[in-house]
């Protein structure tokens, strides 16, 4: 597990994509954190920040919330970072607060999670977010506009996707999600290349897309 999440930073310094966080700042009743903003007291959920550490920091259904104090000062919880759960084995579900604005790439990448509530206030999910998340079975989105690249790729048993808001649905985002047979789409604008290929979709209303990508719902039955 370990050298998983090793191959994973290594790529991406690589690629130059993304920093890293070296270890997290402080942790509160179980969940970790890194500050983010020192002048307006901004954190985001983060990884035990040592990679010699396993990958189950987390396990069963976590609740964030919306400010957590530590050393005398409250701070407002408004991203979950790269790699947060990454890989937890034992991950059931994750309540994400409105506090939340985003969903870093990688945040869920192959953990265990079964089930996702986001918060009101999640605008933008990362690329492969909840990528190869073989045991998520329903995400339940409010208003996040902007759905990343492979963000929710290879989900096999992912079957009900609400997500009433989004304007922009990126490449692969769904790709491979043999059980997905219902969504619910708001308006959306774009849909990336192969966004929904391989997935069992019966009916989908394009009323409103300005572009629709290659083979975006190619292999549909």
């Amino acid at each position: 597990m370990k050298n998983l999440r090793f191959l994973l930073v290594v790529v991406s310094l690589l690629f130059g994509t993304a920093s890293v966080n070296a270890k997290e700042d402080f942790e509160v009743d179980g969940i970790y954190y890194y500050i983010i903003d020192y002048a307006n007291s901004y954190v985001e959920v983060t990884y035990k920040g040592d990679f010699d550490s396993s990958f189950d920091e987390y396990a069963g259904d976590v609740v964030i919330p919306e400010t957590v104090t530590y050393d005398n000062t409250t701070f407002t919880v408004t991203k979950i970072g790269y790699l947060a759960f990454c890989a937890c084995k034992n991950l059931n579900s994750v309540t994400i607060p409105n506090s939340v604005t985003s969903i870093v790439r990688q945040a869920f990448y192959c953990s265990s999670i079964t089930s996702v509530k986001l918060g009101g206030g999640v605008k933008d999910i990362g690329d492969q977010a909840f990528f190869e998340c073989t045991a998520l079975m329903k995400a339940d989105m409010q208003n996040a506009v902007k759905i990343g690249s492979y963000a929710f790729a290879d989900c096999a048993s992912l079957f009900y996707v609400r997500f009433p808001v989004v304007e922009e649905i990126g490449e692969g985002a769904f790709q491979s999600c043999d059980n997905l047979a219902y969504i619910n789409l708001g308006n959306v604008k774009i849909f990336g290349d192969y966004a929904f290929s391989e997935c069992d979709l019966a009916e989908v209303d394009l009323t409103g897309a300005t572009h629709v990508g290659k083979y975006a719902f190619c292999y549909n039955d």
